[in-house]
């Protein structure tokens, strides 16, 4: 999608960190890429792994917020979302971030979560591209990925686990797909930018809510 300058543009979205393994070499290969992107944070790992966080700003990306506890929308009353924002976001700006855009967990919303995300002066936001729901090889998951970019596009990665998570595998796969995405993307003549800089979305979450249980559209222009 063009920001508005002719640029095309996409953006890789991290969530579930930060981590002070998977991170840094998430950073690490963002730099060798030459790309920029968007890690949406547990506030009780920015509080454990502040260095972090700063390496993360230090790098020329966006942090936005993922969560406090690791709340599904639909498994959790409007109340519960309300105060685990509150929180999480006290903490972040404890640590001098200000975040605009809201990652919630698993993707998904209930009906009230556009409400909480203007209480809270937040945008939701959401993955267009998950690389999990591809098969095969990783060369076949990288052209599946690949095939389906488009102006706008926001792939889902992660520099981190959630708290069902069991191995790691879904960090060491996230870091083995940045170099080889960014190139791929690069070579279609796409930009890789933090997903505020994508431009404006076509679907607006809040008038168009998806089915339950469905991740989240795109945040709203």
């Amino acid at each position: 999608m063009s920001d508005g300058t002719g640029r095309r543009t996409i953006a890789l979205s991290f969530e579930d960190g930060p981590d002070p393994v998977w991170t840094r070499r998430v950073l690490a290969a963002l730099q060798g890429a030459g790309a920029r992107a968007t890690f949406f944070v547990t506030t009780p790992r920015a509080v454990v792994w502040p260095e972090i966080v700063g390496r993360i700003l230090a790098g020329g990306h966006e942090i936005g917020l993922h969560c406090g506890r690791h709340l599904n929308h639909l498994d959790s009353t409007e109340a519960a979302i309300q105060a685990d924002g509150e929180i999480a976001l006290k903490i972040l700006k404890s640590q001098g971030i200000e975040p605009a855009l809201w990652l919630p967990p698993c993707g998904t919303i209930a009906p009230f979560s556009g409400d909480v995300a203007r209480r809270l002066g937040l945008r939701l936001a959401a993955w267009t591209i998950d690389p999990a729901d591809a098969t095969g090889s990783p060369q076949d998951v990288l052209d599946s990925v690949a095939a389906r970019l488009q102006p706008g596009s926001i792939v889902r990665l992660h520099d981190g686990f959630d708290e069902s998570a069991v191995d790691d595998e879904p960090c060491r796969f996230s870091l083995e797909m940045i170099a080889r995405l960014v190139e791929r993307a690069r070579n279609l003549g796409y930009e890789t930018v933090p997903v505020s800089e994508i431009g404006p979305r076509t679907l607006d979450l809040l008038a168009e809510a998806p089915a339950a249980g469905h991740p989240a559209a795109p945040f709203p222009s």
